[in-house]
C-alpha cells in the first residue's frame, strides 16, 4: 500500500496546469474510488480462531468501493480544511490453512470467506499547498461500523498413502469440525478512529485524491487487528 501511495504522488507532482480556489471559498468536492483494503494482527477469537490462521501473515488485501463528499475551505493561499463522509467497504481477504497430521493420517483444511466490514467514515484533513493545486493533507478519521459479513470453516479428511502419494478416503469420512457465520456488529467495535495521509491535486476542478488511513483502534473486541486502507479517489470540486 505504501508503495501504490508513493507512486501517486509522484504521478500528481508532474502535472502541470494546476488549479486552486480563492481565499475564503467553500467548495463541495463528490467522490468516488476504490479503497486497497487489509487489516494487522488477528482479527477474532472464536472456536477456531485459536491458532495462527487469524495473523496477518495468512491475510490479503482486496480491492474494495469508496465514495462520499468533503467540504473545503481555503483558509490561505497555502492552506485548507476540509470535513467529510464517504461509505468506505474495508476488510480483507484470508489464505487458507492446511495441516497433516500423520498420526491419524488426517488432512484438516481451514476455509475462510473475506471479511466485509463496511463503514460510514467522517475524515477531518488539513491541507498544505506545496505548489498551486498540489496539495499534501493529513488529520483524523472517525469510522461508524454498519455492516459485518464473515464466515469460515475447518473441515478433516482422513487419508490414504498410496504409492508414496495421498489421496482422499472415502466421502463419508471427511467431517465439518467447526463453523461460524457473522452478519452483525456485535463482535466488534463500532466505532473506529484513524489518521488519513495523503495528497490531492486539482486540475480544472476535477480532484484526484490518494490517502492512507492508518488505524489507530482495534476493530474487534476478540483480536487485535486494526484497519489499514489506501484510498484513491476522483472527485469534481463545485465552489460555492
Amino acid at each position: 500500500m505504501k508503495k501504490a501511495l508513493f507512486a501517486t504522488l509522484l504521478c500528481l507532482s508532474s502535472m502541470n496546469g494546476a488549479a486552486q480556489s480563492k481565499v475564503g471559498t467553500f467548495s463541495i468536492i463528490p467522490r468516488l474510488g476504490i479503497n486497497v483494503t487489509d487489516m494487522s494482527g488477528k482479527l477474532l477469537s472464536t472456536s477456531i480462531a485459536d491458532n495462527s490462521i487469524w495473523n496477518r501473515n495468512n491475510s490479503d488485501s482486496r480491492v474494495r468501493f469508496a465514495g462520499g463528499v468533503d467540504l473545503l475551505y481555503q483558509l490561505s493561499d497555502i492552506f485548507a480544511v476540509s470535513a467529510g463522509a464517504f461509505y468506505s467497504q474495508q476488510g480483507c481477504r484470508f489464505k487458507g490453512l492446511y495441516e497433516y497430521s500423520a498420526a491419524d493420517k488426517s488432512l484438516t483444511a481451514t476455509e475462510l470467506s473475506p471479511a466485509k466490514l463496511d463503514y460510514i467514515n467522517v475524515p477531518f484533513m488539513l491541507h498544505g499547498y506545496v505548489v498551486k493545486g498540489l496539495s499534501l493533507n493529513a488529520g483524523v478519521q472517525v469510522g461508524f461500523l454498519t455492516k459485518v459479513k464473515w464466515s469460515g470453516k475447518q473441515v478433516k479428511a482422513f487419508l490414504n498413502e498410496e504409492h508414496g502419494t495421498i489421496v482422499p478416503s472415502e466421502p463419508s469420512q471427511m467431517s465439518t469440525m467447526n463453523e461460524f457465520i457473522i452478519k452483525n456488529t456485535d463482535a466488534f467495535h463500532k466505532v473506529d478512529i484513524s489518521v488519513p495521509l495523503g495528497a490531492s491535486y486539482e486540475f480544472m476542478n476535477v480532484v484526484l485524491d490518494a490517502r492512507y488511513n492508518l488505524g489507530l483502534t482495534k476493530v474487534s473486541k476478540g483480536g487485535s487487528s486494526k484497519n489499514r486502507v489506501f484510498m484513491v479517489t476522483l472527485g469534481y470540486k463545485f465552489d460555492l
